[in-house]
Order: structure tokens, then C-alpha cells, then sequence
């Protein structure tokens, strides 16, 4: 579904969540969202846009990375966005509401003969976590994450879950605090700014090695003579 375009929200939380883990598209993206005033416009992005975006900013010698959020059809009208990390313990779906499903696995092979949901074959899977839609209702939420919008939340575990499942569901679930709070959004224009500064660090550098070496006394200087030579 190249050609899906993604409502604001949902873009938004998955955005986030691949600013979380690394994804090269939403480092090429980053400006957008990084805009205060993004959502606010009716400015849509298609997978497609996305993945030329990626591809247009990549450095030329850099790997490939993951150039676009991929979205699975649900048919109706509907799509979700999801990813597996390379690890295969998390799994998410972004639905066009903002809310979030994860799936924390137990990678397959893990657990000889174990349970595997029927539409994948993921692996053992130890929790699923929903996140409703962020609600503006009511007072914000306030723990060590911050300040956010409420979010309801249901989570369902099975037996064979281990302190690092927990781990990897509460990073998870961070990430899209963070684009609830801003907090995302601050990091990607400190990065972005960091890049600007860096880019114009080399500029300068590049321009006065550039006058150095192209000024009259740097093509007329000569090469010190060696100690006991004479000059005829």
C-alpha cells in the first residue's frame, strides 16, 4: 500500500516510534514533524512521498534503511501502520485514531512447539498492550514520563513473560508518550539544529582552507633550505 496516505495521528504516533528506534525515514523527516504547527494544515504525506523523501536525503555512500512506515489493509477503507523490530520481540500496529496495539514476543524457536498466533509466525507471544487514542479530556497525566494526554490502556499477558519483556513494552509505550508531551518533537529540533550547526561547522572550515591555500603568499612560499646547503 505505497500509495496509502496516513491520517496526521496516526503518522504521528508512528513517526515517533521510528524516531524512537532509529528508523532512517524519520530522520528524513524530522523537519516535518518537528513544525509546531504540523497536523494543523492539510498537508498529507503518502507512504510513497515518505519513502521518496528517504531516498532523496540519504547521504550517498550511507546503507539503505527503512524508507517508509509499511501499512497492512484492513480492507473497508482502513489501514494500520506496522513494524517488527529486528529482534522480533516487538511488534506494533498504529491505527488511524492514534491508538497503538503491541505485541511483545518471545521470538520464535524460543519456545520449541509453543503457541503461535494464527496470523503470523511471529513467535511466543507474552503480552499485548492497547493504547487508546490520546483524549484531551480532562487534566493531563503527570509521572515520571511528564505531562501527557490520558490514554486508556488495556494489557493482557500470558505465562513465560521475564522482567525484559516488561522493559521492552515500556520503552514502547514511551515513545508514544513522547509524541503525546512533545517530548519527540523537542528532541528531533535539537537534532535538527545540531545538523545545521555541524553542516555550517564545515562550511566555514572548508572556505577558509579554501582562501589559505588559494591566497598569493601560499602559491609563492618556497620549501626551507636543508641545513648545509648553499645557494649558487
Amino acid at each position: 500500500m505505497e500509495d496509502y496516505t496516513p491520517t496526521p495521528e496516526q503518522l504521528g504516533v508512528a513517526w515517533s516510534l521510528a524516531w524512537h528506534y532509529g528508523h532512517e525515514w524519520a530522520q528524513a523527516m524530522a523537519s516535518v514533524f518537528a513544525d509546531p504547527a504540523y497536523g494543523e494544515s492539510d498537508d498529507l504525506y503518502s507512504l510513497s512521498a515518505i519513502a521518496e523523501t528517504t531516498r532523496a536525503s540519504r547521504v550517498s555512500y550511507a546503507l539503505p534503511g527503512i524508507e517508509s512506515p509499511e501499512a497492512v489493509d484492513h480492507h473497508g477503507g482502513t489501514a494500520t501502520l506496522e513494524h517488527t523490530t529486528g529482534t522480533g520481540r516487538l511488534r506494533w500496529a498504529v491505527w488511524t485514531d492514534g491508538s497503538v496495539r503491541f505485541t511483545v514476543y518471545r521470538p520464535a524457536g524460543a519456545v520449541p512447539g509453543a503457541f503461535h498466533r494464527p496470523e503470523d509466525d511471529q513467535g511466543y507471544w507474552v503480552f499485548e498492550a492497547v493504547l487508546g487514542p490520546a483524549s484531551p479530556q480532562g487534566p493531563p497525566l503527570n509521572g515520571s514520563w511528564g505531562e501527557y494526554p490520558q490514554r486508556k490502556v488495556w494489557v493482557r499477558s500470558r505465562e513465560g513473560a521475564y522482567s525484559r519483556h516488561w522493559y521492552a513494552l515500556a520503552d514502547a509505550i514511551r515513545a508514544v508518550h513522547d509524541w503525546d508531551n512533545g517530548k519527540a518533537r523537542e528532541r528531533a529540533r535539537e537534532w535538527i539544529k545540531q545538523q545545521e550547526d555541524m553542516a555550517e561547522y564545515i562550511r566555514r572550515s572548508n572556505e577558509e582552507w579554501r582562501r589559505a591555500h588559494e591566497s598569493p603568499e601560499a602559491g609563492t612560499s618556497a620549501p626551507p633550505e636543508a641545513a648545509g646547503t648553499t645557494t649558487m
